[in-house]
């Protein structure tokens, strides 16, 4: 084995020195002042506290720096912390070789401190040491500490791999929590989802079941409409057959009863000679004997001829305008005024609107009709209830405490000829449902028999008409109207409103129907098919 160097021997001298004699030193010391029976307990009692400022990290490199002592300190601390802080040094020294100068200056120092620590006896190892030939043992040992530096730096390697290789781990194990709580966050996200999903299932399935119940509902309730248009059509032909009789149905029944009585009254009868010859007479000279009760038509039928009796039954309306006209020329103008009344309401005229107090606007229509028919000026409304009554059965019939024509056909005849007579008096007076069914402007081609024109003089009081129902809330009635079928019709009314006053505009836009709450905006959309 080669020699040792200068500088080899100077590394293996203070590592004999460092490794061999200053613990004996350090552990003299410690004996001394920790005695060996009551060590245990002593270092236990500060473990703890001195753990724990290690593992909080409370002492760092520039404190653990001051704990080395200065030149020319010699308490026993700066002697201690003297001699671990050349061991560290050696411990982490590069290379196996020291130079002479910081060696001599080393040991010197180390020295010192053993002989403060351990004593004389521990002073002179030191110096002999100092001088001490290096035998074999001391060459292996040198071997043996190279060999132990090379594994050394080795294991720094290994660390540094491993610190590596731990930050990679460290980095991996950050993108897995982070994933983790990504993962969680998701799957809490997704038992919202689907506890939402189950709410809206739930909502579906309710909704669905309702839905159900509602479409067994308007299957009920088209099976009885269905039901009751085939009882409206039976009715309807019952009705229409009713109609093809000239003679009405309520005025039919009543001569049928007639004739039941006289033949009940034959079996009574004694025969006169008045009666012979007036039977004779009948048959001679082909006489008609009319009997019926007052304004009725007599006096048209009257006439001892076989043709007006045709004639009537052919066009019975012709005779009901002669009588009318009659009542106004023979000064019946009570009678008169009953029948423009059912006109007026539409053929619904309530008794009590003539016998107790009412609202001012049906008093105001009854007295403004009492003008139009030349009714004295504070008749009372119950003449016209009498007159009423004595119409009954022949124009007029009594449903409860309701007047209404005898029929249906008789009104729109009696709506028509009144709006011939009296059509500036209709139109600002009749109630709303009338206005929307009876009128027509003359430009509209699809018209029945009995529909009132209104003459071009009388559109705009009409559309005013119009807008004055609309601002009171009969919404429907305007615009169901039967002209708004006509685009000149809507054109002429459109024109119309556009130039009334903004804020009206708006009012009426904004109005609701009073009995079905409708809108303008629906009546547009779903009435009529502007």
């Amino acid at each position: 084995m080669a020699p040792l160097s200068e500088e080899e021997e100077n590394y293996v001298r203070l590592a004999l020195l460092l490794k061999g004699v200053t613990p004996r030193a350090v552990r003299t010391y410690f004996d001394r002042e920790f005695p060996p029976t009551f060590l245990p307990s002593t270092l236990n009692k500060n473990y703890n506290t001195i753990l724990d400022l290690k593992l909080k990290r409370i002492i760092n490199q520039a404190q653990w720096n001051l704990l080395i002592p200065r030149n020319g300190e010699t308490t026993p601390e700066s002697d201690l912390a003297r001699i671990k802080c050349y061991r560290n040094r050696l411990a982490h020294h590069d290379s196996n070789t020291i130079e002479t100068a910081y060696f001599n200056a080393a040991w010197r120092e180390i020295s010192d401190a053993v002989h403060r620590l351990g004593g004389q006896p521990m002073y002179q190892e030191c110096q002999d040491l100092k001088v001490k030939i290096l035998d074999q043992s001391n060459q292996e040992i040198i071997f043996e500490i190279k060999q132990s530096l090379e594994e050394m730096k080795e294991l720094r390697r290994t660390i540094d791999n491993l610190g590596t290789e731990h930050s990679k781990v460290t980095g991996h194990l950050r993108e897995l929590q982070d994933s983790n709580r990504f993962l969680h966050n998701s799957h809490s996200a997704l038992d919202n989802e689907h506890a939402k999903v189950t709410d809206n299932l739930r909502e579906l399935q309710t909704s669905y079941n309702t839905l159900q119940a509602e479409h067994s509902t308007a299957v009920q309730n088209l099976r009885s409409l269905q039901d009751s248009q085939s009882t409206l059509q039976n009715e309807h032909s019952k009705v229409t057959e009713i109609l093809k009789d000239p003679v009405p149905w309520n005025i039919g029944g009543q001569i049928k009863d007639e004739l039941e009585k006289w033949k009940e009254d034959d079996d009574t009868y004694i025969q006169t000679e008045a009666a012979k010859t007036i039977l004779e007479l009948i048959k001679e000279r082909d006489l008609v004997v009319v009997t019926a009760s007052s304004v009725c038509g007599k006096s048209s039928l009257s006439k001892n001829t076989k043709q007006n009796v045709v004639d009537f039954f052919k066009n019975p309306f012709t005779v009901y305008k002669e009588e009318i006209d009659k009542l106004l020329t023979e000064g019946a103008h009570g009678k008169y005024c009953a029948l423009a009344l059912c006109v007026m309401f539409n053929n619904y005229l309530k008794e009590e609107w003539l016998i107790e107090d009412v609202h001012k606007d049906i008093k105001q229509i009854i007295q403004n009709t009492y003008e139009a028919c030349k009714v004295v000026k504070g008749t009372s409304r119950l003449v016209i209830r009498d007159e009423l009554d004595s119409l009954n059965n022949t124009f007029i019939r009594k449903d409860g405490e309701v007047y209404r024509t005898i029929h249906d056909k008789l009104f729109d005849f009696l709506a028509f000829y009144f709006g011939g007579v009296m059509i500036h008096c209709l139109i600002n007076n009749a109630v709303s449902r009338f206005i929307r069914e009876r009128f027509l402007f003359e430009n509209i081609w699809t018209r029945d028999e009995f529909t009132i024109i209104v003459p071009e003089r009388y559109q705009q009081i009409y559309i005013k008409r119009m807008v004055d129902d609309w601002s009171k809330g009969n919404i429907v009635d305007v615009f169901c109207n039967i002209n708004m079928d006509s685009q000149f019709f809507r054109q002429k009314f459109l024109l119309h409103i556009n130039g009334l006053e903004i804020l009206l505009q708006k009012q009426l836009a904004s109005s609701f129907d009073i009995y079905s709450n409708s809108s303008p905006l629906i009546q547009c959309c779903f009435c009529r098919r502007y």
